[in-house]
């Protein structure tokens, strides 16, 4: 049985044909790639397609940040 046999809506091809994305029967946006590995979900398609393509794609358009803060003698981030 494949991923797609309970979708309400597509699937949609991005990105020629690297992944896929489809609505579940459960209101939930997926993503699989192009080997039909499931990335991501979510309840917004466009934010599934974005992390999709961060995930595919390395992270290029996101960034980590750090803060200089500790609580006493306990883990200091």
């Amino acid at each position: 049985m494949s991923n797609h046999d309970y979708c309400k809506e597509g699937p949609y091809n991005y990105d020629d044909g690297s992944f896929t994305l489809w609505l579940s029967r459960y209101g939930v946006w997926k993503s699989a790639d192009s080997e039909g590995k499931g990335i991501t979900s979510g309840l917004d398609k466009e934010s599934v397609v974005f992390w999709t393509r961060e995930h595919i794609n390395g992270f290029q358009l996101s960034w980590a940040t750090t803060t200089k803060t500790s609580t006493g003698d306990e883990y200091k981030l």
